[in-house]
């Protein structure tokens, strides 16, 4: 019930802010109705399109991140890319176990 009471509040502060408007709406609804069809279906063929238009984007952004990860795959090879995901750490040995440990600082060398 609450509900209902909302939406016929908010639908009384439109008429109350916007009067003129829903004035000029109430006579197309009455005198012609074919022309406030026309306005509406403009509208809802307007938010469709942007609908359609990010799919699309999703879409395009998504195929170009799977040509991306394909090249790269060819590119490095699928050992690295493939069930472990991309970006996964691969097993290296740690930096004190490096035989170049000459650095007194070994944290700031990288092993290779």
């Amino acid at each position: 019930m609450n509900f209902l009471t909302a939406i016929i509040d908010g639908l009384v502060r439109f008429v109350q802010r916007n009067p003129l408007t829903t004035l000029v709406i109430l006579i197309l609804a009455i005198g012609a109705p074919a022309l406030l069809r026309g306005i509406a279906l403009f509208f809802l063929y307007f938010i469709m399109g942007v609908i359609v238009l990010v799919v699309a984007a999703i879409l395009l952004f998504r195929w170009r991140v799977y040509k991306m990860r394909r090249r790269m795959e060819e590119q490095f090879g699928e050992g690295n890319f493939g069930a472990q995901g991309f970006g996964s750490r691969r097993i290296r040995r740690s930096c004190r176990q490096c035989p170049r440990r000459r650095n007194p600082y070994p944290q700031n060398e990288r092993c290779r």
